[in-house]
């Protein structure tokens, strides 16, 4: 009878422990871009991870952050991007160029992507909605991407509710908190966070200003595998009558003229198939794909050529030799994510430095490979150790 006893009693703590496994979680990044690639992929594979590990995993798709926030974004949009648009537009002109409509008005379809492959909790909650009527979740997680570079409440978890609060790999993108009473508040915020960790070395460094002890993990786009992409690519393919460079640039200042490039690849006998989204405007052709078709255009590529993170990120995940132009200007405070993570796979030297032929030397990936299944393991326990704990 005690044999008996004893068996169901550890009986029953395996099963607790089974069930543990199992938390309910929300996640809260950016979810409503209409043009950036890389915020869609990134939302997705946070969550696809979760559920592959056992998880209930959702998006909470959260849509208004406070005043002071909407003041910063107002602030940089009348400051920088207006002003980076109107000169861009006399340049095209000035060459004998159309001004293209604003690339936001071109539907990339990217609702579609949401409702199909990102699974959501059925509303939009504003900071009031989560912080009147908290979600009935075990954990909350917010990130990745630049979900620090405001002061928002929303993205630093600042409302009510009993639930972990965790942040994965979140940036700040090169935002200062200079004024006193934000970095207080901040540093309050965090406090309250079960796990902290962030995209970037300078991640890690702003939040030792704030009191914290971050962990430097991998974006979550690296946690998956080329199979996990190729589910929801588009299976036709990308069709080109020749090797083609995809070309993938945001509307960020860098040190090549767009001119170059498309001469570099005549010159090598390459076409190339031109994506641009987040305002950038030029006189040459491109192409408006869905999130699937982007990716398999990724895929079908000889090589790449990218201003950004996540086009830099889906380079190493499909072994393409690629090209990283360090963004320039008032932007260059945006690099660091870069540096960071491919330093970490010993690929710094495939960040552009003076000359376009540094694309076609060939990338061993063999060192990623490693460092990533390293890099997958330590975010396997980091969490496990969070959302096992009851």
């Amino acid at each position: 009878m005690i044999m008996k006893t004893s068996f169901m009693h550890e009986l029953n703590n395996i099963d607790k422990l089974l069930i543990r496994k199992k938390m309910k979680i929300g996640t809260i990044t950016f979810w409503y871009s209409k043009e950036n690639y890389g915020a869609m992929l990134q939302c997705f594979a946070l969550l696809r991870y979760l559920n592959q590990n056992g998880h209930d995993a959702k998006l909470i798709k959260a849509k208004i952050q406070p005043w002071s926030d909407v003041k910063y974004k107002l602030f940089y949009f009348l400051t920088n991007s207006l002003t980076r648009r109107i000169l861009r537009r006399k340049k095209i002109q000035d060459k004998g160029g159309d001004v293209p409509a604003t690339y936001n008005a071109v539907d990339r379809k990217f609702g579609n992507f949401l409702n199909t492959h990102i699974p959501s909790f059925p509303s939009v909650y504003t900071y009031e909605d989560l912080n009147n009527s908290p979600i009935n979740v075990d954990a909350v997680i917010v990130g990745s991407d630049q979900v620090w570079g405001g002061f928002s409440n929303t993205y630093f978890l600042n409302f009510k509710g009993d639930f972990k609060r965790i942040s994965y790999a979140a940036s700040f993108g090169g935002a200062e908190f200079d004024n006193p009473f934000i970095r207080r508040k901040i540093s309050k915020w965090l406090k309250r966070f079960d796990l902290v960790t962030v995209r970037e070395q300078e991640g890690i460094d702003k939040c030792k200003k704030f009191g914290i002890e971050a962990t430097l993990v991998a974006d979550p786009t690296l946690l998956l595998d080329m199979g996990d992409y190729n589910e929801v690519a588009d299976n036709k393919g990308y069709e080109c009558g020749k090797p083609y460079i995809f070309l993938y640039l945001l509307g960020k200042n860098i040190s090549v003229e767009v001119a170059e490039i498309f001469e570099f690849a005549k010159s090598n006998n390459l076409d190339i198939v031109y994506v641009a989204s987040q305002g950038r405007e030029d006189e040459f052709e491109k192409k408006y794909p869905t999130v699937e078709e982007w990716l398999a255009m990724v895929r079908d590529a000889k090589y790449v050529i990218t201003n950004s993170f996540h086009g830099t990120a889906l380079s190493l995940i499909y072994e393409k030799p690629f090209l990283t132009f360090p963004l320039i200007g008032r932007d260059s405070r945006m690099n660091c994510r870069i540096e960071t993570m491919l330093e970490r796979y010993h690929l710094s030297d495939r960040i552009f430095k003076s000359s376009l032929d540094e694309l076609l030397r060939p990338v061993v990936f063999d060192y990623f490979e490693e460092m990533k299944a390293k890099d997958n393991k330590q975010v396997k326990g980091l969490l496990d150790a969070i959302l096992k704990t009851t």
